[in-house]
């Protein structure tokens, strides 16, 4: 389809001047054009007010050990929790990724396989809500609670794992940094010699 664009002023034709009004049809569309650039330099950016809501689907897809820390074996028994966290239209929300009070058995190392996580969660994010004008609105972030490796020896404490950003991440990281469809991995440090765990999240704009 081609369109034949033409600036508004030029909407003035002659049609609209009778007689002796003719010669002032130049200074008509001049005072148009100076009327709408002025409007338009007043007008709030066009991103803030015509783009509609942007929808995010975040996959919750696994929990990886990377390693076995100080243990002597690759078996590793995990406790607490581990939650993911966002500032959307609906407020702040959570979704909890990994709860176990009892213990959790992984297997660390390279090449060891995932705990599934499967999960899904939509995120929306709109413009001009009450929501978008407060802090943090469209981040994402991840944390835990009581995180820790259980330790059987005598001699040797619970190791505490804590979210530690990596590359190209923050505490909090805007959706619209992660929502390319890429794996994105989520780094929870061993303390004190404990293993490290990746929580593995793919994120996809939808609208």
């Amino acid at each position: 389809v081609r369109y034949d664009l033409y600036p508004l002023s030029d909407l003035l034709t002659p049609i609209f001047f009778t007689g002796n009004e003719k010669w002032s049809l130049g200074a008509a569309r001049a005072k148009l054009r100076e009327a709408i650039d002025q409007h338009m330099e007043n007008a709030p950016p066009f991103s803030d007010v015509n783009i509609g809501p942007k929808v995010y689907r975040a996959e919750f897809q696994s929990l990886s050990c990377n390693h076995k820390g100080d243990e002597s074996s690759n078996e590793i028994s995990m406790f607490g929790k581990i939650y993911a966290m966002w500032h959307s239209d609906s407020g702040v929300q959570d979704i909890l990724l990994f709860d176990e009070p009892n213990g959790k058995s992984m297997t660390c190392g390279r090449g060891s396989a995932a705990l599934p996580i499967n999960k899904k969660a939509l995120i929306v994010l709109s413009p001009n809500t009450p929501e978008s004008k407060k802090p943090g609105f469209g981040n994402f972030t991840v944390g835990s609670n009581d995180l820790h490796e259980d330790d059987n020896s005598i001699d040797d404490l619970d190791d505490k794992l804590e979210f530690t950003p990596i590359v190209n991440q923050r505490m909090h990281t805007p959706l619209a940094q992660l929502g390319n469809g890429k794996a994105t991995e989520f780094y929870f440090e061993g303390v004190n010699g404990a293993p490290s765990l990746f929580l593995t999240v793919r994120f996809h704009e939808l609208k």
